[in-house]
């Protein structure tokens, strides 16, 4: 079994495109931690590959370990076998973030919770384009407070963001707990 270290670099944005044309603000994802490494979205892995995240969040800070949930590592576990430079038009973010409640990404089905997200670690959150709850636009995972993990777009790449990127990208000022 093979394991990599993923570097998240927080005090930075990047701009990706969708096919829709959107434009979204996300944090780069790199294989070395001193920038010289290759990008995550772009990396192969071998089959079985564990990864271990670290995040900075100011330029200069250490990079810290980040301590991910079981289901998010299950979730990003099953995006490498399932999505990672794949293509797979038959998943999208809403699969990954099931796959974190330990509910089949093909059932798609989820009870919506009233409350408010919390950003606690592992918590898998749904955006909405309305206060109805009746538009979804993205869901993600929180790996630790205004950081999150999510595929963008169907068939995407795993992508890191704070909320407000999300809710501003996704124009999708209602976020609730996602719950099984």
């Amino acid at each position: 079994m093979s394991h990599r270290n993923v570097y998240i670099r927080g005090h930075v944005k990047h701009a990706i495109q969708e096919q829709s044309g959107s434009v979204l603000s996300v944090y780069p994802m790199h294989m070395s931690r001193f920038w010289r490494g290759s990008c995550f979205q772009n990396t192969k892995f071998k089959t079985g590959t564990t990864l271990t995240f670290w995040f900075r969040k100011e330029p200069k800070a250490a990079y810290k370990k980040l301590n991910l949930s079981v289901g998010t590592k299950e979730a990003v576990a099953w995006y490498l076998e399932k999505m990672h430079m794949q293509q797979n038009m038959d998943y999208c973010c809403f699969s990954f973030a099931a796959v974190a409640l330990g509910v089949s990404p093909d059932q798609e089905s989820g009870k919506l919770s009233s409350e408010d997200p919390t950003g606690t670690a592992g918590e898998v959150i749904a955006l909405f384009h309305d206060d109805e709850e009746s538009t979804f636009a993205h869901a993600a995972i929180c790996v630790e407070e205004d950081l999150y993990l999510s595929v963008y777009g169907v068939g995407g790449d795993l992508e890191a963001s704070s909320l407000e990127d999300l809710k501003r990208d996704y124009r999708a000022p209602l976020v609730r707990v996602l719950r099984v």
